[in-house]
C-alpha cells in the first residue's frame, strides 16, 4: 500500500482514517489536536461514512461536495438521502 500525504485524501479517505484512529482509542479531541484540525471539523468528515455508498462514492469522485454531503446527512435515513440528491440533481 502506497503511503499518502494528507492533502491528497478525499474526504471519505481523511474521514477513515479518523474512524481507524477512534478505534485506536484516540477522542474525536485528541485527534483533531493532533493533526491541527478543529474537533467539529473532524468530527463532521466521520459523519461522511453515514452517506448512503452512492453518495459516498459521489463525494470520493468529488461529484458530491462535502458541503453537499453534510446537507444531505441531516437525513438520517439513506434511502432518503439518495432520494433527495438525485431529485436536486433532476432539477438543476
Amino acid at each position: 500500500m502506497a503511503l499518502r500525504h494528507a492533502q491528497d485524501l478525499d474526504p471519505l479517505d481523511e474521514a477513515e482514517a479518523y474512524q481507524a484512529l477512534q478505534g485506536l482509542g484516540y477522542s474525536l479531541t485528541e485527534i483533531g489536536r493532533r493533526l491541527g484540525k478543529s474537533r467539529p471539523y473532524v468530527s463532521q468528515r466521520v459523519k461522511l461514512l453515514r452517506l448512503h455508498p452512492k453518495l459516498r462514492e459521489a463525494a470520493r469522485s468529488g461529484k458530491l461536495t462535502p458541503d453537499h454531503a453534510h446537507a444531505l446527512m441531516r437525513l438520517k435515513d439513506p434511502e432518503q438521502q439518495l432520494a433527495l440528491a438525485q431529485e436536486a440533481k433532476r432539477r438543476g
